[in-house]
């Protein structure tokens, strides 16, 4: 009986991993641009995978000067009703340009940061969080406007973007895009 429970609970479990959803969508290829964010080639990183060999990028400012304000959009149509975790691959070459503000229309009002940690020179990926933990977002089925905005001085770039129900998952590498963002 014992191993029936336990065999019925594994099953249980996979079969709610396997109804995550996931939105993949590269982050040179925003809905509406800006002005200072920049779609650029990237040819060389350590990891040696660059999605379509370009990133967005926002240019490093001299030092002393602020940094320009700047925002570009995404939108993408979430499929379902429910709880959401979003991802970003991102590479920064200083602590004076690592991180990016985040907005999501109707969710939640202003920009909060994503980024901030210590990983130069390599393409990697970050989660948006709230405090120390994951950021929840709670979506409705539908179109959803993202934006990303400049915030600091120093370089920094984004590759692709992850939107997903799996609490658990941690994306490595590059993600394949999915299909249809916007219906």
């Amino acid at each position: 009986m014992r191993k029936l429970i336990i065999a019925l609970s594994m099953l249980f479990a996979f079969s709610f991993a396997a109804l995550a959803t996931d939105l993949v969508w590269e982050a040179e290829s925003p809905t509406k641009g800006g002005s200072v964010f920049k779609s650029e080639s990237l040819t060389r990183d350590p990891s040696n995978k660059i999605s379509d060999n370009k990133v967005l990028s926002i240019p490093k400012v001299p030092k002393g000067e602020k940094p320009p304000t700047d925002e570009v959009t995404y939108t993408i149509s979430v499929p379902s009703d429910g709880t959401y975790y979003l991802w970003a691959r991102v590479r920064w070459s200083t602590g004076c340009g690592n991180s990016f503000l985040i907005g999501m229309s109707g969710v939640f009002t202003g920009n909060i940061i994503i980024g901030g940690d210590a990983t130069y020179n390599s393409l990697h990926w970050v989660q948006l969080k709230d405090g120390n933990r994951a950021k929840k977002l709670s979506l409705k089925k539908g179109k959803q406007d993202i934006t990303l905005a400049t915030k600091e001085t120093g370089s920094a770039m984004c590759d692709q973007f992850l939107l997903t129900t799996d609490a658990n998952k941690k994306p490595s590498g590059i993600l394949t895009a999915t299909k249809s963002l916007v219906d």
